[in-house]
């Protein structure tokens, strides 16, 4: 039963060519939206680095007191780090993005041929991974596909739409990015 719902899954060369121009439509918005991240945050981290600086001068020539410049050193101090951390998830972002999309386009093109050559527990790996809601009712058994499982089944009961591609470059910007 899993053998033909996996068998469903599948995509046709006019599929996988509208798969790569959403990729690259959802990378390009992706890489935008980082490098405005970054520039956003390194304005911040710039600021926050003034702040240190001029907040050390100021303890340094007695103008504010020595709890007052431990508790802003202290917050500023994380502040920065945080800051950075997210210059750095944002850059992160940018390299992984088109690896993991185009891994994903091949393990759709070879699914159902991958799936019959493995051993019964790692098919049982790959129905997990697949499929949701499992329903057992006698000598029946219902499923539900997981995304993006079920984009590329239901994609191929109908002809190539904008709105398969659409949806599936959702599930890209919100899962692969992410």
């Amino acid at each position: 039963m899993f053998e033909e719902a996996i068998k469903r899954i599948q995509i046709t060369p006019k599929h996988r060519q509208a798969i790569i121009t959403a990729l690259k439509s959802a990378h390009q918005e992706e890489s935008k939206f980082n490098e405005t991240e970054i520039e956003r945050l390194t304005k911040r981290a710039e600021t926050i680095r003034g702040r240190l600086s001029k907040i050390y001068i100021d303890k340094l020539d007695g103008l504010i007191s020595q709890e007052f410049w431990e508790e802003k050193h202290n917050e500023w101090t994380m502040e920065h780090a945080k800051t950075l951390q997210l210059i750095e998830a944002h850059s992160a972002a940018n390299a992984n993005y088109m690896a993991e999309g185009s891994e994903l386009v091949e393990l759709l093109e070879n699914l159902y041929s991958r799936y019959i050559q493995l051993n019964a527990d790692e098919k049982g790996e790959v129905v997990k991974i697949i499929f949701s809601n499992f329903l057992i009712d006698g000598s029946n058994i219902g499923y539900e596909y997981k995304k993006p499982f079920d984009i590329f089944a239901k994609g191929l009961s109908c002809s190539l739409n904008w709105s398969l591609v659409n949806e599936f470059r959702t599930f890209l910007l919100t899962h692969i990015a992410a």
